[in-house]
């Protein structure tokens, strides 16, 4: 008699983690790209502008909750709300005008990006496929301001809260 070795049948388990990240489809603003104030009046202090609209349009037809933040991109931040406008020729002499934007309630736009990580620093929450919300910009300009063209950059972004 011949004994042969026989197989055994070996089972073998992994463990596969699968990760996933699940993003809302991105939603779209309108607005205009450049907002002009016009003259601008030393020592005439606080002034309010044309109010500007802001559109928020979601894709696919789907009420998303959203919310805007905003993140000054030229321009001095002072504080979180407020931002001294540069003049063209980087001149630092007198007091420079500053720059705010309101919301139609009335609250001051959070100029320093937290919204993107804080939804109470985030403004115009909420849900609609389309929806507007409308800003109004707010100038304080000095007696010694320095008189010549000056400007800022603002970058709107969306949030999903």
């Amino acid at each position: 008699m011949i004994t042969l070795p026989h197989g055994h049948a070996a089972t073998a388990t992994a463990t596969v983690v699968i990760n996933a990240t699940f993003t809302m489809p991105p939603c779209t603003l309108t607005m205009p790209a450049t907002v002009q104030l016009g003259g601008l009046n030393t020592g005439t202090g606080t002034a309010t502008h044309s109010p500007v609209k802001i559109d928020i349009d979601c894709p696919d037809g789907e009420n998303v909750e959203t919310a805007l933040y905003a993140q000054h991109m030229s321009g001095v931040l002072s504080g979180t709300d407020k931002m001294t406008m540069v003049p063209g020729s980087g001149t630092t002499s007198g007091t420079p005008a500053l720059f705010w934007l309101k919301e139609s309630g009335g609250a001051t736009v959070r100029l320093d990006g937290t919204g993107a990580d804080i939804a109470g620093n985030a403004f115009c929450r909420g849900t609609a496929v389309k929806r507007s919300c409308t800003l109004t910009p707010v100038t304080q300009v000095f007696a010694d301001t320095v008189r010549e063209e000056v400007g800022a950059t603002v970058r709107f972004n969306v949030m999903y809260p």
